[in-house]
């Protein structure tokens, strides 16, 4: 896969949250306005259907309105899946990269070795060869096996801590079925855990400070403190706030 794929799938997706990030806005703003002519709405349909009356004109110019919302709003629960799918896209294209980058050879591997501190043969030029006992050419093996199963364990351990962590958090969905920030509808499989209080920033990785997002608030939060990602996101500060206490998260 090219660098220009890569490229050209990285701008597709921040068109996308550009995107995504105006209409977020526009939903947010017009919120508690939809609320209220929803309400309006349904007040109005039912006394017709009592009365047997005409639909009237305040009728089908609230419904007008509200469809145009709900509308706007399903595809913003639309788009946010695409930007979802299209970035896990991308990092299956950065890691087929990376594995091709990152073939080691066994000179590379024990080099790397020895700069760790570990006691290991060196690697003859094919210039000058030396003639190398069994024992030592297991020994080396040995290593590299090590070397390789420590690896594979590091990544194999921070996949199952953060598993377990999401499943400690499922819990967050039966109160508030989306995403704390953007408030798309958010299901566990998409899920992505975010820390409130970013590390960087020194927040823990506590079920307090861990809370359940979806992929486009996760990316674009990254090492940003909560007040920094809702301006850049354009986000109500204090409405995000309300919501991660409502779900339990002392912010």
């Amino acid at each position: 896969m090219t660098d220009r794929n890569v490229k050209a799938k990285q701008a597709l997706i921040q068109q996308l949250r550009t995107v995504a990030e105006k209409e977020t806005a526009w939903l947010e703003k017009n919120r508690l306005l939809y609320t209220e002519k929803r309400s309006r709405l349904d007040s109005l349909i039912e006394l017709r259907s009592g009365s047997g009356g005409a639909v009237t004109p305040e009728e089908q110019k609230l419904s007008k309105q509200v469809t145009l919302y709900e509308s706007r709003r399903s595809g913003m629960w639309d788009l946010a899946t695409g930007i979802n799918r299209e970035e896990k896209n991308l990092e299956a294209m950065k890691a087929r990269r990376e594995k091709k980058k990152q073939t080691l050879s066994e000179k590379e591997i024990l080099k790397f070795l020895d700069q760790l501190g570990y006691a290991v043969e060196p690697v003859e030029s094919k210039s000058k060869p030396k003639p190398t006992s069994q024992k030592s050419k297991q020994s080396e093996d040995t290593v590299i096996d090590l070397w390789r199963d420590k690896s594979e364990a590091d990544v194999a351990s921070a996949r199952s801590k953060q598993a377990s962590a999401k499943r400690r958090l499922a819990g967050q969905l039966n109160t508030f079925s989306r995403c704390p920030c953007c408030e798309v509808k958010l299901s566990f499989e998409q899920s992505h855990i975010d820390h409130i209080h970013p590390v960087s920033k020194g927040g823990l990785s506590e079920d307090d400070n861990l809370v359940l997002v979806c992929a486009a608030c996760n990316t674009s939060k990254g090492r940003k403190s909560l007040r920094a990602f809702c301006r850049d996101a354009d986000l109500n500060y204090d409405v995000v706030v309300a919501r991660l206490e409502m779900i339990g998260k002392a912010v």
